[in-house]
């Protein structure tokens, strides 16, 4: 368990100390390991909407909605980039599985760690609870 969320070595691959990296790099969009993959979203939805349900948890680096090249409107999915790994964690307990919509509309959104940077997370988790054992 990393800051009070269920650690399954199966869900991000075996990940122990030695594997895990002993710096976090900042990628294109910040801080490796801060990255989410929001999908189950409203086809309406755009920039603003996305921001609006993901902006409780913590900072927000950068976020888009992926659209359709020829017709420019949403894709169902997107990406959510935080300041800090606390914030991801906190978007991850939050809204992983959040219904929203309603009625025939009604849909439940996923959220995860970013493909490629699940180790990058776990570090992260395990530097805050180091930090805050000392």
């Amino acid at each position: 368990e990393l800051q009070g969320f269920p650690y399954c070595p199966n869900q991000w691959g075996q990940a122990g100390d030695a594997e895990l990296p002993q710096t976090i790099p900042k990628g294109k969009f910040g801080t490796l390991g801060t990255n989410l993959f929001a999908y189950g979203l409203p086809l309406g939805w755009n920039r603003e909407k996305l921001i609006n349900h993901f902006r409780d948890c913590g900072a927000i680096v950068s976020c888009r909605v992926v659209k359709d090249s020829k017709t420019k409107k949403s894709r169902g999915y997107g990406f959510v980039c935080f300041h800090d790994h606390k914030s991801t964690l906190k978007a991850l307990q939050r809204l992983n599985g959040l219904e929203i919509g309603s009625g025939a509309f009604r849909k439940r959104l996923r959220v995860t760690i970013k493909l490629g940077e699940e180790k990058f997370f776990l570090a992260g988790m395990r530097e805050c609870d180091r930090a805050e054992k000392e």
